[in-house]
C-alpha cells in the first residue's frame, strides 16, 4: 500500500482528535492556606457532557495527605456530605447531589471544603467522579487547580518610589562652590 498524500491522512487523523472529547465534566480547585496546615478548596463544577445532567459528583482525598474535612459551604439545592480519609478504609470523599442536577454548558460554584493538609506545597489536582440520576456514571477525572494572581507587594512597591525620589534629589542638586 503506498501513501499518495500523507498530509490527507494527518488532517483526518487531526480533524477526529478533535472530535473527540477527552473529558466532558471539568471541576476547577481553587486552593487557599488559611493556617500552616489548614487550608480550604472552592470547587466549581462545569457540565460539558452533551445531553446529559450531572445529578452527583464526588472528590476524593488521600489519607496520608488530607484529614478534617469540613463543608464550609455549599449550594442550597445540592445535598453535600464529607467522609473523612481513613489509612485503613482508604481515601476519605466529598460528594455532593442535587435532584435537579446541572445541565450541559452550565458551571455551578459555591462549594468550599475546609481541611488539614499534610504536605510539603500546595495541594495538587484531585481525582473525582460524576453521575446521573440513576447514579451510573458518566465520566471521571482530575480536578484543575485554579492558580490566582499573586497581588505585587506594596513594600517592593515603597522601595522603587524611595529609589526614584532619590535620583530626583541627586539630578536636581546643584553644585556648591565656595567662596574664598
Amino acid at each position: 500500500m503506498t501513501i499518495n498524500n500523507p498530509c490527507k491522512y494527518l488532517f483526518a487523523l487531526c480533524v477526529i482528535l478533535l472530535a473527540m472529547q477527552s473529558n466532558a465534566v471539568v471541576i476547577d480547585t481553587r486552593y487557599e492556606q488559611v493556617d500552616s496546615n489548614l487550608w480550604t478548596m472552592d470547587l466549581t463544577i462545569h457540565n460539558d457532557q452533551p445531553d446529559q445532567f450531572i445529578h452527583e459528583f464526588t472528590v476524593f482525598f488521600a489519607p496520608e495527605l488530607f484529614a478534617d474535612l469540613t463543608i464550609v459551604a455549599s449550594p442550597f439545592t445540592w445535598d453535600s456530605l464529607v467522609v473523612q480519609p481513613d489509612a485503613l478504609l482508604g481515601d476519605g470523599f466529598f460528594d455532593s447531589y442535587s435532584f435537579t442536577g446541572l445541565a450541559f454548558g452550565d458551571a455551578l460554584s459555591g462549594f468550599k471544603i475546609a481541611f488539614s493538609y499534610a504536605g510539603f506545597d500546595a495541594p495538587g489536582a484531585l481525582d473525582f467522579l460524576v453521575y446521573d440520576a440513576d447514579f451510573n456514571p458518566l465520566g471521571k477525572g482530575q480536578t484543575r487547580v485554579m492558580t490566582q494572581a499573586v497581588p505585587e507587594s506594596s513594600t517592593v512597591l515603597l522601595l522603587l518610589l524611595g529609589c526614584m525620589a532619590l535620583a530626583f534629589t541627586r539630578k536636581t542638586k546643584q553644585p556648591v562652590t565656595a567662596i574664598v
